[in-house]
This record gives C-alpha cells, structure tokens and sequence, in this order.
C-alpha cells in the first residue's frame, strides 16, 4: 500500500480550513467515517497538515531533542493541548487533531522523548526511558513554550494510555496549568498478565541487575512490519490499522518496538505514584475504559476516577485500548462526549 502522506494532494484552500475552524462541534464534523476515510484523508487531512501545522523541537533539560506540533486559528475558541501514549507519534493522531481543528480548537502535540521524530535513546527499536520523570519534566516544557502559551483561549489537556500517566502526574505538580483533564484508556496499571504487577516487577527488576536495562522486556521484541490487521488487539478499524501500517511502512523513523525492562519499572513505579496520589488531583476528569482492553487495567481506571475529586468514568464497552483509532462504532461516542465535556 503506497503512505497516505506521499501520494496526496499538497495545497488544501485555507477557506475551507477557516470555515472547518470556525464551526461550532457536532458529530456530522467528524473528518471522517471509516468508508470514507482514505478519501477524506487524501482531500483534506493530509493537505491541512502540510499547510497548517508547524513543527518544531526544543531542547530538553539534558539536551535530548524532542519534537512538537502545533496548529493555531483565528478562528479558534480554546486550546487541546495532546499528551500521546507509548509508541505513538504526532502523524499517528492526523485525523484526530484535525477534528479537533474541525470542532473550534488549536492543537499541540508532543513527541514523547524516544518516539515519534524526538531524539530516540536507544539503539534499537525499543521504547526506552531512563526515568519516567523525564518524560513528565519535558511535558512541563513543552507546555511554557510560547508557541503553546500562545494559543487561543483556556487550555484542555488530552491524553492517551502512557501520555495519561504522564498527564495525571503533571498534573499533580501543576494543578492549575489546564482546565480540564482527559484521560483515554489511561494507564493507570499495566496489565502485566498472566503474571501480577508485582511478579513482572521482580522479573524485570532482575533483568536490570545483571546488566538488561535497555534490552527488551520478557516476551517482548522489535516492531514486525509484517503484522497483519487480524493479529492486532489495538483496534477493530480495519481502515485506520492500514492508514497507520502504510505510514509505519514508509516512515520507518517513527517506528517503535517492545518497551525495555527499565521502561517496564519506571513505568511501573509511577503508575503506583499515581494510584496513591490520586485523590490530590481535583481539576475536572473524564476518563474513557476500553471495554476489551488488553494493554492496561480497567479496573483501575475505575478506582482512580472513584478517589479523583471531580472524575467521570465512561466506559466504552467491547472497544480495543486504541480509542482514536477505533472503529467508528467505539470512536464516534468516544469523541461526541469527549468535546462535549471541553464545550
């Protein structure tokens, strides 16, 4: 399949893009349904992102570079500042930032040190960090940025699965900075079957002492490109697997594969933070559950939004832990209650 960001279109009128900014939200303003979708993608998508988005990097607190992405309207009522989950890279969100812009608000997006176009940290593909703290003080960054500051109106902070861990511990340390937190299928424990937390914590713990850190964790190891749609559990959109497979295929930068064993502990580490911090956090919640999750644990999510002071749980019963890009059945309610609570 030829990359869907190769063979479109490079010039999108900016008249459709004021009138798509300047909208109120309704669903019929998703970009599209998946029927549609390599057709609105190749229209639309694609052409708005070559012609609207600006990239960017800036260094971080030990040199790393990481990159970002921003989109600003004069047309736009609010900000949605994305916080994305592990492994996943600013293009993979292309269509979901551009409802956001459909629906009224300007963007920003990170890449997560060791993801996407940020400076990688190891020498293969594996998702590495040296603490998970890291990842927590770039975000802080990212957002005092003054292309981000700059951005229209109150400031929302969206997030997905590892980038939620980040989110919820970022807001801990700054309970003021955004108006409301959303957190899609967050990792709020790692579904570490058919062995407990505590068990893969020791396993990797033991990894680390004879020298594994960066090594992939058990059972886990480099990206497969020739996975097939049927073999993942990360979504039922058949369409939306091949839009990112194509991008995957020919962007092999944005590539990541099984995480480490030092990503495993710290991230096992701070997902526990955040369980016993919970109940400090007060800024407005909504927190989607993947009903057939398998990466992170549900249950989870259901006590961290029963102790969090101003949490709504909604769960989204049968979809995989991938929700943006999900099948329109999952998809679709997902994002019509999750611009609902940023109106």
């Amino acid at each position: 399949m030829q990359n869907p960001l190769e063979k479109f279109p490079k010039n999108l009128l900016l008249t459709l893009v004021v009138v798509l900014s300047s909208l109120a939200f309704s669903p019929a303003l998703f970009a599209a349904n998946e029927l549609n979708l390599e057709a609105t993608t190749r229209d639309a998508i694609v052409p708005f992102f070559r012609t609207h988005i600006r990239r960017a990097t800036f260094k971080a607190f030990d040199g790393r570079t990481i990159s970002y992405a921003v989109f600003k309207s004069d047309h736009s009522r609010a900000t949605i500042v994305i916080s994305p989950g592990r492994t996943e890279s600013i293009e993979m969100y292309a269509e979901t930032i551009y409802d956001f812009a459909s629906a009224g608000f300007d963007v920003a997006a990170i890449d997560h040190r060791g993801q996407g176009r940020s400076e990688r940290l190891v020498a293969s593909d594996a998702g590495h960090v040296g603490k998970f703290e890291d990842y927590v003080k770039d975000f802080a960054q990212f957002t005092e940025l003054k292309a981000v500051k700059d951005l229209t109106g109150d400031q929302f902070l969206v997030s997905h699965s590892m980038g939620s861990t980040i989110a919820g511990l970022f807001t801990l340390a700054n309970p003021t900075r955004f108006k409301k937190l959303v957190m899609v299928a967050p990792m709020i424990e790692i579904k570490a079957a058919p062995v407990n937390e505590m068990i893969l914590a020791n396993v990797v713990g033991w990894a680390e002492t004879f020298g594994y850190q960066n090594s992939y964790a058990p059972t886990r190891s480099a990206f497969d490109l020739s996975y097939r749609f049927n073999q993942n559990g990360f979504t039922h959109s058949p369409y939306r697997y091949a839009f990112n497979h194509a991008l995957l295929r020919t962007h092999h930068q944005l590539i990541v594969g099984g995480p480490t064993n030092n990503w495993v502990s710290e991230s096992i580490r701070a997902t526990r933070s955040l369980r016993n911090l919970s109940g400090e956090i007060t800024l407005p919640t909504l927190v989607f559950s993947a009903g057939a999750d398998f990466i992170v644990e549900s249950n989870a999510q259901t006590t961290f939004c029963a102790v969090a002071k101003n949490c709504k749980l909604v769960k989204i019963p049968g979809a995989n832990h991938c929700l943006f890009l999900e099948s329109d059945a999952y998809r679709a309610p997902m994002m019509t209650k999750l611009l609902g609570f940023l109106r």
